[in-house]
């Protein structure tokens, strides 16, 4: 927020701000309370299969998937409030979604 926006709702500047400069207002906290009731799904599967060999030997052969359903909601969003842009600016965008879906193979041999 400009600086002198601030001076003229306190009636003085900000502690060390300069009157041609700006001021950061926190509008929320960081425990994001506002998404706090929103219901967020990941889905994450495991498949695997052990197959025995002679001699007590065996193999562990799995696939796993995360993200199944390859969910894109927002994890983290914007807090700055832009004063001069329209809306806010960039404010309550997301910054960072959930991961994207991704498939890991897995094989152990045991002898």
């Amino acid at each position: 927020m400009p600086n002198t926006v601030v001076q003229s709702i306190l009636g003085r500047l900000p502690p060390g701000g300069l009157i041609n400069g700006t001021t950061l207002v926190p509008l929320l906290d960081n425990s994001n309370i506002i998404f706090a009731d929103t219901r967020r799904t990941q889905i994450d599967m495991r498949f695997a299969k052990i197959v025995r060999f002679a001699g007590g030997r065996r193999a562990d052969v799995g696939v796993d998937v995360q993200n199944l359903l390859n969910a894109n909601y927002g994890t983290v969003f914007e807090s700055q409030y832009d004063y001069v842009a329209a809306n806010g600016g960039t404010w309550l965008n997301p910054t960072t979604i959930l991961g994207p879906r991704f498939v890991r193979l897995n094989l152990t041999f045991s002898f």
